[in-house]
């Protein structure tokens, strides 16, 4: 039997944040592992973080949202496309990384690699000279100079800038991260929280999934938490607080307690 989602939801966010994507019914079964049947819509000018115990779902939801893994049951749009179709105007629209270093294509170079994502989205739309040049400014902003050396021999933080630049020089509408500060020190932490408010701002949907409580708290306009699969509550992180809560973690290990397995 399909346990059906008992999300809760918070108080909602001004008009200005209008969605841009939603998963409906959403269901995947890897194994012995189910997601969902769960909803979620995604709001642009937002930061919104994903947040649960390992094996929650996090990772899985992100990469559902993205199209890299079949749906079992629901639907997904983002900016009107369904993501398992794969169109090109689709993947021109998003931005993601991971938090697999491995992830990208070690052999080539920082600036290689940008400019093999900057041909690929040329070729739906905008200018590839455009793309590069916002690749230099980002790593200006990311206080990165990557060096003239294959991407195998960059450490964890200097691959993760790497990964962040490829996946925001075209000016994804979507913007996704599983872990963004792993691998990168307070500084590099620090400018990449100011680039992804800056982001924000300016109209992307930026979605993070971590395990940093206090830094969703601190850092995100709504957080989604799930367990064993679910939704368990979605909102600003003050408003998924009772009374009788010390702090934030205190009601997300009270949400975890509530939810059945």
């Amino acid at each position: 039997m399909l346990r059906m989602s008992r999300a809760r939801h918070f108080a909602e966010p001004d008009s200005t944040h209008m969605p841009i994507g939603s998963a409906r019914d959403l269901l995947v079964r890897i194994g012995a592992f189910t997601l969902g049947p769960l909803s979620l819509e995604l709001r642009r000018a937002e930061i919104l973080c994903l947040l649960g115990p390992n094996g929650a779902g996090k990772t899985t939801l992100l990469r559902a949202m993205l199209g890299l893994i079949p749906l079992s049951g629901g639907d997904v749009r983002i900016v009107g496309h369904r993501p398992r179709d794969r169109e090109p105007t689709f993947l021109r629209a998003v931005g993601s990384v991971s938090d697999d270093p491995s992830d990208v294509v070690e052999e080539l170079t920082a600036r290689e690699l940008w400019e093999l994502h900057a041909y690929a989205h040329a070729r739906v739309e905008g200018e590839l000279g455009d793309m590069l040049g916002r690749a230099e400014r980002l790593a200006a902003r990311l206080d990165f100079t990557p060096p003239e050396a294959p991407i195998h021999g960059y450490s964890h933080g200097m691959t993760k800038k790497t990964q962040t630049i490829a996946a925001m020089l075209h000016s994804p509408r979507l913007l996704t991260f599983d872990e963004p500060r792993n691998g990168l020190d307070p500084i590099g932490i620090e400018r990449l929280e100011q680039l992804l408010r800056h982001e924000a701002d300016a109209g992307t949907s930026v979605v993070t999934a971590s395990h940093d409580l206090r830094w969703a708290e601190r850092f995100a306009d709504r957080v989604c938490i799930l367990s064993h699969g679910q939704i368990v509550a979605v909102g600003r992180p003050e408003d998924v607080m009772e009374p009788t809560d010390d702090d934030f973690a205190a009601a997300f290990f009270r949400l975890l307690e509530e939810t059945p397995p």
